[in-house]
């Protein structure tokens, strides 16, 4: 899995957001709010950054037969799953759809950072991490909501829904100083707990202070980012550099070719088949984590 010292570096762009926040409040007094685009929606190859080679990715790592074969079960369960869950999805009315669909997307952005910090402090499984996932997981899709989505096409913000936001995060805190006490009894790393809870709500401050945009592009950043970080350390591990040089251009060729040529329904079920077998398929004591344990 990635180091601690790679996983911070991930973050790292929360910095940025962090300077662009203060200094368009302090110093350039709402200018950059005012002059920048209200939604991802439309944006020249922003699904083929952020999303869809992530997922492609996913995939590309079964070409291996030594991960598939024990992973395989799993992989077919996810399959039919997502067919049904797809067909429901576009059965619901938009609203339901979308609503429905922004949820599941942040609890599995959130419960992907949230499990790998936890790993990383050694304190997987406890009802304490358990807590902090939902809390984030809550509070990330309630603000999403009230933004519009991740397609933000309904500015701006809906302030009681923003509340709630609000008060999930404000509830992570609890959690979340509970697995830092835990870290250290375990003498295991806290920093990407820290990293993770001053991320997410960075995120919500963009929200509430008119930069929703940024914090789409904070929480995808991280998540996909850190998605292929893992990835990548696996191919290196199995099949050297030279693989892992060409494995980021072969999913982001793969993922124009899917969306240029594939009807939304496919798109859709490769998305939930991800969504459904991801936790299971990167759960400690799994297959793929058995393969994946250093010699």
């Amino acid at each position: 899995m990635p180091s601690t010292r790679l996983q911070l570096w991930l973050y790292l762009p929360g910095v940025l957001v962090l300077a662009i926040l203060l200094g368009d409040a302090w110093l350039l007094h709402g200018a950059v709010a005012a002059h920048s685009p209200a939604t991802v929606a439309g944006w020249p190859g922003y699904g083929l950054v952020f999303g869809q080679p992530h997922i492609v990715g996913s995939g590309l790592l079964f070409l291996d037969g030594a991960l598939r074969r024990p992973c395989q079960p799993l992989l077919q369960r996810a399959g039919l799953l997502a067919a049904l869950a797809c067909a429901l999805a576009l059965a619901l009315p938009e609203a339901w759809r979308d609503g429905l669909l922004i949820g599941w997307t942040l609890w599995h952005v959130m419960g992907q950072q949230a499990g790998l910090a936890c790993g990383q402090a050694r304190v997987a499984g406890t009802t304490a991490a358990r807590l902090w996932k939902i809390t984030l997981a809550l509070g990330a899709g309630v603000a999403a909501w009230s933004a519009g989505g991740e397609t933000l096409q309904t500015p701006p913000p809906d302030g009681p829904w923003l509340l709630w936001a609000g008060w999930a995060f404000s509830a992570s805190v609890l959690p979340a100083g509970g697995l830092l006490w835990q870290a250290r009894q375990r003498d295991g790393d806290p920093r990407a707990l820290l990293a993770l809870q001053a991320t997410a709500l960075l995120a919500y401050a963009s929200v509430l202070l008119g930069h929703a945009v940024l914090g789409v592009l904070l929480l995808r950043w991280t998540h996909d980012a850190t998605a292929f970080a893992t990835y990548l350390t696996v191919v290196r591990q199995r099949h050297g550099r030279l693989a892992a040089a060409a494995f980021l251009p072969l999913a982001l060729l793969l993922s124009l070719l899917a969306t240029a040529v594939l009807p939304g329904a496919v798109l859709l079920w490769m998305v939930l088949v991800h969504y459904l077998a991801e936790p299971a398929l990167w759960r400690t004591g799994s297959p793929l984590r058995q393969v994946l344990q250093p010699a």
